[in-house]
């Protein structure tokens, strides 16, 4: 590893592996760096670089151009450099979308880069270099011609046959037989039960010693699918025991509570006894309704039609009159046919509506807005105000 994270010393020991030559070639095969690793280190065996790009904000043409100029810098050595980029199927969707646009000026080098035929052409056409160049006379470049090939070995001009490798589903391995497992209900239930006892063995624990550990290490979420996958194997009294210790014994939290999780499988063989006796008492009265249904279908006995509410009648009748009366309006006719069921006398709900108060506009009348009349009396003895009163008090209990 070589990154900024690391103590220079490490990274200077990294670097010394990979410059180092001798006759059997580097003392490191591969080395995995960040940026860090793509300037200013000479790497005289470094053949091939890869570089990951995981998003278009990463993906500039002259970063990506100096990085991959580390390999095959010493052709005494390396004769056959590659510079490999992965890149991923959002980032080429992306550079596709935007070459189709047909507008160069709002197409980035790299989207070009990635959608040319040929990356060395594309190369060229990105910083502008000529079609043919001098060969350089340095001393460097002397020593270490590079031989000119006609035939670009290029990903665009000679395409990789890469093998697609399709993810086969790996089926859970159950030594439970299909009947002997638990119904989704079951296994609601059964995981319910494992969290109260999971909570009552956290809150059981020693303070001094269990302050700072959660609850689930006493019972892990996967030791309890677990668990539940194998209930009837494990609630079997001869050798249940040892079977879950078995399960259990990866999670090393649970293993003083053994005796208290078997006691609660015993437990839930009757909880699921009584849980598919219900079940099956619904099934059979389920069936038992659809093979009447069937029998009066084939008898020719109709089926009884469900009698149309006040409201349904109310909204039927009331509809076509409020079109009629207002035309042009049909989009507002069902929220204004609501209004007028809310102090409709046929609705048995509807609201006492006095001194000519009108709906609200979801159709009820606030209450604070009736007006009450006044139940106070000045003589409670005389009979006939007790009698009004009254007939007041009963007014009110109808606001209400």
């Amino acid at each position: 590893m070589y990154n900024a994270l690391n103590w220079k010393s490490y990274n200077d020991e990294t670097a010394g592996h990979l410059q180092a030559i001798s006759a059997t070639g580097p003392r490191c095969r591969i080395v995995i760096g960040t940026d860090t690793l793509s300037v200013g280190v000479d790497l005289p065996h470094c053949q091939d670089v890869v570089l990951v790009l995981e998003n278009d904000e990463d993906a500039d043409v002259d970063d990506i151009v100096q990085k991959l100029g580390r390999p095959g810098r010493h052709r005494n050595y390396v004769t056959d450099p590659r510079g490999i980029i992965y890149i991923t199927r959002k980032m080429k969707q992306n550079a596709e979308q935007l070459v189709a646009l047909n507008d160069p000026a709002r197409v980035p080098a790299f989207a070009k880069l990635v959608t040319s035929s040929c990356v060395p052409d594309a190369l060229d056409l990105i910083f502008g270099n000529p079609a043919s160049d001098r060969p350089c006379t340095c001393t460097i470049c002397s020593a270490q011609r590079i031989p000119i090939t006609l035939d670009c070995s290029c990903s665009g001009c000679k395409p990789e046959s890469v093998t697609v490798f399709k993810k086969q589903k790996r089926k859970a391995l159950n030594l439970v037989p299909k009947k002997k497992r638990l119904s989704r209900r079951m296994r609601q239930h059964g995981a319910a039960r494992f969290l109260g006892l999971r909570s009552t063995l956290g809150y059981d624990a020693d303070p001094n010693t269990a302050w700072m550990l959660p609850f689930n290490v006493y019972l892990p979420d996967a030791a309890i699918t677990a668990i539940l996958d194998s209930f009837a194997l494990l609630a079997e009294p001869d050798d249940g025991q040892d079977r879950l210790a078995a399960l259990l014994k990866p999670y090393e939290f649970s293993h003083p509570h053994h005796k208290k999780i078997f006691d609660l499988l015993q437990d839930l063989v009757l909880e699921f006894r009584d849980i598919a006796a219900e079940s099956n008492s619904k099934r059979a009265a389920k069936a038992s309704a659809k093979t009447s249904q069937v029998a009066d279908t084939e008898s020719g006995v109709p089926k009884a039609k469900r009698a149309p509410t006040a409201y349904q009648l109310f909204l039927k009748a009331s509809m076509e009159t409020w079109k009629r009366e207002n035309p042009g309006r049909d989009n507002e006719a069902y929220a204004e046919v609501r209004k007028l069921w809310q102090i409709s006398p046929e609705n048995p709900k509807r609201v006492n509506i006095q001194n000519g108060d009108t709906p609200t506009e979801s159709g009820v009348v606030d209450i604070y807005d009736i007006d009450i009349p006044d139940i106070s009396s000045d003589d409670d003895e005389s009979s006939d105000e007790s009698d009004q009163s009254e007939s007041e008090n009963n007014d009110l209990d109808s606001v209400l």
